[in-house]
């Protein structure tokens, strides 16, 4: 029984999407597969997900990139290559979020077949503070 068990766990945990690692060796893992974006010193992440459509989705997220986290904006731009990205509030019934107070954001992108990037988140404001200019690389992300 415990060899099933052990198997069991095994497989779930092959599955799992793989960790990003900070500077001091710190472990996250994106929850959705995506690629993790830092704010701060690691005050919180955004997840920036990108489907072979083009569909780009952004899941903020805490500083462990384990549970969301509601703000007030109803929209996010993020820059990839010189244009802008409008994203907007993706309220889950589900969660009781709602345009305003909401941790997804979706849009079309135009991107496909997830080319690797660079992009620039322009602003945010999570829990009270402003992030500014967030650059990263995908899928690499900024970590």
């Amino acid at each position: 029984m415990r060899f099933l068990i052990a198997l069991l766990l095994l497989a779930i945990g092959c599955q799992a999407p793989s960790p990003t690692h900070d500077q001091d060796g710190h472990e996250h893992k994106a929850p959705h597969g995506g690629t993790l974006i830092v704010l701060g010193e690691e005050a919180a992440h955004l997840e920036l997900v990108l489907s072979q459509s083009g569909r780009m989705t952004v899941y903020v997220l805490d500083a462990e990139a384990e549970n969301s986290i509601r703000v007030t904006r109803g929209e996010l731009t993020i820059q990839v290559d010189g244009k802008p990205i409008l994203l907007k509030a993706h309220p889950s019934e589900l969660t009781g979020e709602k345009v305003g107070d909401c941790s997804e954001f979706q849009g079309d992108s135009s991107l496909r077949d997830k080319p690797p990037f660079q992009g620039t988140v322009f602003r945010i404001e999570v829990q009270g503070r402003s992030y500014e200019k967030i650059t990263f690389k995908y899928p690499e992300g900024n970590e």
